[in-house]
């Protein structure tokens, strides 16, 4: 009893001091606002200052109702809208280096280039704009502020922006370009991006401004849902038609075909209690087994591009769907508590023959669910195989 009331003391205190820590920082940014001014909002289209080259116009998402593999619903048909995309030029505006936020020649922060639902810089302080250091010329923006160290938001939202970019027959100086990452170094590579033009991440966090920043626009898009255990999700609801465009320089065709099982056994979640027995179940249907932790990004791409079918339990690495150069099929693996959104939805763009399996997580017990492992019941799996993979 002294035990538990020690515990449920100290989860008290802890508590208190994280509401204490944000209260204080509420207050510091408050402060800080008063006496350096607030950051003005303001729309790209209502800016006078900034060049608008239309890339794509808006358009509908539809997503059709979907069945799991043993025909139970789970996912209801909806439509949402999906937003036009485009190039903003603003002259003399600022930008913080691994930021997505852009500020316009006055420190007005551009309503519309945020993943957010609101630009969360409105009303922060103006101290950050103040003290700036000038680059001559023109500067490209990429950042999501992070997002682009996983490799599925890097292949879908950040690669997104570099294509609008591309199709605008701009020209640019410097490139602010995330290679924290091994795999974003070789895409950096891969791009034929000279090395002379990217930031030097000696000014990540620095306020720049620049002759012109050239800035695409942000596809992220996302709703709140609550998932197990009252966590909160952000579900992404659409993609656009043309992003089936993003990746097609690297699609090679190729008449050899693969049938690949990605292996989650070297990531620290979502790994299969159960995957020595689907290994050697999808082996007898020609099915190889892949680290993708083990492969360079070329290799990745090269193993698409013969992709025919396709196995895995719901990760990032999933993303390299974009770069099938065939028809392909794929079967997704979701946890019973993590029903994400991001590859259903990349799937349906690309207009492959998508399958979905709900495995059982068996510790419930951890708190975010998205770290749930999961058993697969292969008599169900086998099931799909018979009718799909002979």
């Amino acid at each position: 009893m002294v035990r538990i009331y020690k515990i449920l003391s100290l989860k008290f205190l802890i508590r208190l001091s994280r509401f204490a820590l944000r209260q204080f920082s509420f207050a510091y940014g408050q402060l800080e606002s008063i006496i350096f001014g607030r950051i003005e909002e303001i729309s790209t289209y209502k800016n006078n200052d900034i060049k608008i080259i239309k890339i794509y116009p808006a358009e509908n998402y539809y997503m059709p109702p979907l069945k799991d593999i043993e025909g139970n619903a789970h996912v209801k048909e909806y439509d949402c809208q999906v937003p036009e995309a485009n190039i903003y030029v603003i002259n003399n505006g600022f930008f913080i280096p691994g930021l997505e936020e852009v500020y316009d020649s006055k420190g007005r922060v551009l309503k519309e280039i945020t993943a957010h639902k609101t630009n969360p810089q409105k009303n922060k302080s103006k101290r950050k704009l103040l003290n700036y250091k000038k680059i001559k010329g023109n500067v490209l923006c990429l950042s999501l502020s992070g997002l682009e160290e996983n490799y599925y938001h890097f292949n879908v939202e950040y690669l997104a922006r570099w294509h609008i970019f591309k199709l605008s027959g701009l020209s640019f100086d410097y490139v602010d370009f995330n290679i924290k990452n091994k795999f974003q170094k070789q895409f950096f590579d891969l791009l034929n991006i000279p090395k002379e033009k990217l930031i030097s991440n000696k000014l990540e966090k620095s306020t720049i401004t620049a002759d012109t920043l050239i800035v695409p626009s942000i596809i992220n898009n996302w709703k709140f849902i609550k998932m197990a255990q009252g966590m909160i999700h952000h579900q992404k609801q659409q993609l656009p038609k043309w992003f089936k465009r993003v990746h097609e320089e690297f699609r090679k065709k190729s008449e050899a075909t693969s049938r690949i099982h990605i292996s989650r056994s070297k990531a620290n979640r979502r790994k299969v209690t159960n995957e020595k027995e689907v290994i050697k179940l999808v082996t007898k249907y020609g099915f190889t087994k892949y680290d993708m932790e083990d492969l360079d990004i070329n290799d990745q791409i090269k193993l698409f591009n013969k992709a025919q079918i396709i196995i895995s339990v719901h990760g990032a690495s999933l993303a390299n769907i974009v770069y099938c150069s065939n028809s392909f099929k794929l079967l997704e693996i979701y946890p019973q508590n993590y029903f994400d959104a991001g590859l259903r939805v990349l799937a349906t763009v690309l207009e492959c023959d998508y399958h979905f399996l709900i495995g059982e997580c068996l510790n419930e017990h951890v708190i975010n669910p998205q770290y749930e492992d999961l058993y697969i019941d292969c008599k169900k799996l086998q099931k799909w195989l018979n009718k799909n993979a002979n």
